[in-house]
């Protein structure tokens, strides 16, 4: 059976980065997950303390060269996992965690279907504290909507049309149009050919797309999962996806045209999965799991 590796990335909020590692090695999964922590942040202090805290846990910790960008730190999680011996990596934000049964569906999943290079969320869902959405509901609530909208009224005119425009081009090229298909599992070939842009902040929507350019050239092999009882994307605190140099970094990013019309009309494999959690289960799960 394939090896399959999850690596945490971290680069602050120790609370949640305890609740990730916990989440990942619950003790359900038989045998443990392989758990690597990845730090890489320029907060001296917060190194320290995280690498304290793996120290209590089963998890192998590493501190990474930083330069405060999410590109970065994604990068520094491929990289770790090129060195290993692991032929798939389950990618985590440290911020975010995963339901209980999470890593022993992907090992199935790796097992029955494992001609992909990279996999993919088809319909991510957030947690916001009280509620769970689709990611494709959730960006037209009131509570997200309020908070984009105050961060863009202090851009000038031109970095808010980009900024706008930008964000539309990651709807079309997203199935559920939420701008985010969550990438989750990786192979080596894939973290060997593929790198995130480490000048920006933003990473997954222009990195998503990039993907899918590569699937299109037949450089890697992209495929997606409905799957939903395996991570959850948590948004109690709107600092990653609402912040104002994400957003900015969105205004920054350019996006080749002649690219775009190839990928929005390009249709993924999808890999449907039998839930065994229903939404009122995951619903329960978290509000009793989802405490820092």
């Amino acid at each position: 059976m394939p090896k399959l590796l999850t690596a945490i990335l971290t680069s602050e909020d120790l609370p949640r980065l305890e609740r990730c590692i916990k989440s990942v090695i619950d003790g359900r999964c038989i045998p443990q997950p392989d758990c690597l922590v990845v730090c890489n942040t320029t907060n001296i202090q917060f190194q320290k303390d995280a690498e304290k805290l793996c120290a209590k846990y089963p998890v192998k910790f590493i501190n990474t060269e930083s330069n405060g960008k999410l590109g970065k730190g994604k990068n520094a999680v491929l990289d770790q996992f090129i060195r290993t011996d692991y032929d798939y990596l389950f990618q985590v934000d440290g911020d975010d965690f995963i339901y209980p049964d999470a890593i022993k569906t992907l090992r199935k999943l790796i097992s029955r279907h494992n001609e992909f290079d990279v996999l993919a969320l088809t319909e991510s869902e957030v947690w916001d504290g009280k509620d769970l959405h689709r990611i494709n509901e959730w960006i037209t609530k009131d509570k997200f909507r309020s908070k984009i909208n105050e961060i863009l009224s202090k851009f000038d005119s031109e970095n808010l049309m980009r900024a706008v425009q930008n964000c539309k081009i990651g709807e079309e090229i997203t199935d559920d149009k939420s701008g985010l298909h969550r990438v989750i599992v990786w192979s080596k070939k894939a973290a060997e050919k593929f790198r995130f842009d480490e000048s920006l902040m933003v990473a997954d929507s222009p990195g998503y797309l990039d993907l899918k350019l590569m699937h299109l050239r037949e450089e890697l092999k992209l495929e997606l999962t409905n799957a939903k009882s395996i991570y959850i994307y948590d948004q109690t605190i709107q600092t990653a996806i609402s912040s104002y140099d994400l957003l900015m970094d969105v205004a920054k990013y350019t996006w080749n045209q002649e690219d775009l019309g190839l990928t929005t009309d390009l249709f993924l494999d999808i890999i449907e999965i039998d839930e065994k959690y229903t939404y009122k289960d995951r619903l329960e799960y978290l509000k009793k799991s989802s405490k820092t």
